[in-house]
């Protein structure tokens, strides 16, 4: 038996298609929180023997001097800082400075770190007269400065629980010195021993 439904009715249940929306953006979900670091005072840090790391970059000087005699210096730091790398840690507080100071502080408690007066001037820029040139040649001349590294690797105990290990890099060697005259081909022979610092230390160079 046909069943007869009024035409209103009909129109009523079309019109329930506006209540479900097809284009339907679903809210974002809360952001997660960001990882906090251990309280230093809760941790437990054990330390493997240093390894030797390349040199790092202090700075330079460059020496202007004429055929009159005149001589002029410019010191340009370029700044240092021990740092942390590591794949485990996720809160972002391992990596900055108050985490590598402590870091720093622990280690020296080892017995490895370095006490070279030379290496602690890395931080206050007293490197720039540990080397100059005497008698400079006519020209420009750049005294670029370098100092040794370690690096250590130390694994990370909280509470009780391993948060895993990284690296602390920092100052461990005497203080490097290496002197160009820009009057020199600027181009380095591939191959020659420093070749990337020889190249960075020409790029101060003004331009001919």
């Amino acid at each position: 038996m046909a069943v007869s439904i009024p035409l209103a009715l009909l129109s009523t249940l079309a019109g329930c298609s506006s209540f479900f929306p097809e284009n339907v953006t679903p809210s974002e979900s809360a952001a997660s929180p960001v990882p906090t670091a251990c309280n230093q005072s809760d941790a437990k840090l054990r330390w493997q023997p240093k390894q030797e790391a390349q040199p790092a970059v202090l700075g330079y000087r460059t020496i202007i001097a004429t055929a009159e005699g005149r001589e002029s210096t410019a010191d340009t730091p370029l700044g240092y800082e021990a740092e942390v790398t590591s794949d485990d840690f996720l809160s972002p507080a391992y990596f900055e400075k108050d985490w590598v100071d402590f870091l720093l502080d622990e280690y020296g408690r080892t017995g490895q770190s370095t006490t070279d007066s030379a290496a602690s001037s890395a931080n206050s820029d007293g490197f720039f007269d540990s080397a100059t040139l005497k008698d400079p040649p006519v020209g420009v001349s750049i005294i670029g400065y370098q100092v040794g590294q370690v690096r250590v690797q130390f694994s990370l105990e909280c509470r009780g629980e391993e948060v895993g290990s990284g690296w602390l890099t920092t100052t461990g060697g005497n203080l490097l010195t290496t002197l160009i005259y820009c009057g020199d081909e600027k181009v380095v022979a591939p191959g020659t021993e420093n070749e990337l610092y020889l190249n960075e230390l020409h790029s101060y160079c003004p331009a001919s």
